[in-house]
């Protein structure tokens, strides 16, 4: 018999961050006021939409740890970034989820509209390249804004 083969890490963030999707939008389609419905599809489209970002980035960490000149800081910031987005989608997903139980136990559209105003700022839900690719984290930037007076 032969040994079962190793499961594809690259692939499985990916995976949590569609279930997230999957399921903030199941929810989501059950909400019976139309205006909180369309309210939250907003927030899960917002999801939807970094979904090929996340596929992009699992496709070059892949790559990345199978190429001869491997780096493996530079796979290891990959593997995090991914580690974070599937981290960061669960957790849009589990307010998502808290919104829907709120509303139906307590239908206020006004609660929900300042909820979602919360949930659209966490976007986006992939760090930018940069942080992949840019300085190694906690090394001072080359430049910096100035504090406005």
């Amino acid at each position: 018999m032969s040994p079962s083969p190793l499961p594809d890490k690259w692939l499985n963030e990916v995976q949590r961050c569609e279930q997230a999707v999957y399921r903030a939008a199941r929810a989501v389609d059950a909400v019976s006021s139309t205006q909180a419905r369309h309210q939250l599809q907003t927030v899960v489209r917002r999801m939807d939409a970094e979904l090929p970002n996340v596929r992009a980035l699992s496709e070059l960490g892949r790559g990345l740890e199978s190429s001869e000149s491997r780096d493996d800081a530079v796979v290891g910031r990959v593997q995090s970034q991914l580690d974070d987005a599937a981290a960061r989608f669960g957790m849009v997903t589990d307010h998502v989820l808290e919104a829907v139980v709120e509303l139906v136990a307590a239908p206020d559209l006004s609660r929900i509209h300042e909820q979602v105003l919360v949930l659209r700022d966490q976007f986006p839900l992939l760090r930018p390249m940069s942080a992949v690719f840019g300085p190694p984290p906690g090394s001072a930037p080359a430049r910096a804004l100035m504090t406005a007076a």
